[in-house]
């Protein structure tokens, strides 16, 4: 045999073929069932939450349920009544080839190339059109509204919401409904969605759900600009200094 190569036998024909190491390390990474993946993170304090449900399946919200499965959720709920347009292109992890496609639909087969063992449902409707009983599955997991509206949902809190545009955007970590509202006047800004890296802020709001939602974290708003982040690791442009006046020579 073949150093790295091993023959394995066909049940149904009785002939052998040759198959690469890759093929076997693929195999037994489907096998897993999590249990070796992540249990380093057992001795990191990372809490994963049991269930997720993202609302809004676009720029922000695609890699909000990326990073959920990848990080060891086990339960995923997509929401989203939009199809892949050329334009999503920029901004999400979809494919050419998923343009026209409802993008809960593509989001869950590509959670599931990553973590088949992950049960992952998808409604191609809005929130407010689901039955009854789909809403509250909504209701009794960990909810992250990832719509570009910041309208409220019936019976829904997010732990963290995010708006993002081409160069600052706003994260409001547990948010006062009364705040988002207009009741009570807020920093929180109100921005469209635009071109920007937006798996940095669902990195944000993953990590803080799973890393930093602590007892005792109260209500607290960021406002990011990234115009300033740019230009703090940009070198400052050194300063032409004047040429030094030689002195005159003073005349004997």
């Amino acid at each position: 045999m073949v150093r790295g190569i091993e023959n394995i036998e066909l049940p149904t024909t009785g002939l052998s073929r040759v198959v690469p190491d890759s093929e076997l390390i693929v195999d037994e990474a489907l096998k897993d069932n999590g249990t070796a993946l992540y249990n380093r993170q057992q001795s990191l304090g990372i809490t994963i939450p049991s269930s997720v449900s993202v609302i809004g399946v676009g720029g922000v919200g695609c890699w909000v349920a990326l990073y959920f499965s990848l990080i060891g959720v086990n339960n995923i709920i997509l929401v989203d009544n939009d199809k892949i347009d050329v334009s999503n292109l920029n901004r999400t992890m979809f494919k050419t080839s998923n343009v026209g496609q409802y993008k809960t639909v593509a989001m869950k087969d590509l959670i599931l190339e990553r973590r088949p063992h992950c049960t992952v449902i998808s409604y191609t409707k809005k929130y407010e059109e689901l039955p009854e009983q789909c809403k509250k599955s909504v209701i009794g997991s960990t909810v992250i509204d990832c719509r570009d509206t910041i309208k409220p949902l019936d019976r829904i809190k997010s732990p963290i919401i995010g708006g993002y545009n081409g160069l600052s955007a706003t994260i409001h970590v547990l948010p006062e409904l009364k705040h988002i509202w207009g009741e009570e006047e807020s920093p929180y800004t109100i921005i469209p969605s635009y071109v920007v890296v937006p798996s940095v802020i669902a990195a944000m709001i993953v990590n803080h759900v799973c890393v930093e939602n602590r007892k005792g974290i109260k209500e607290s708003i960021m406002n990011i600009d990234f115009k300033t982040l740019v230009n703090h690791f940009e070198p400052q442009p050194q300063q032409k200094q004047a040429p030094k006046k030689r002195a005159k020579k003073q005349e004997e």
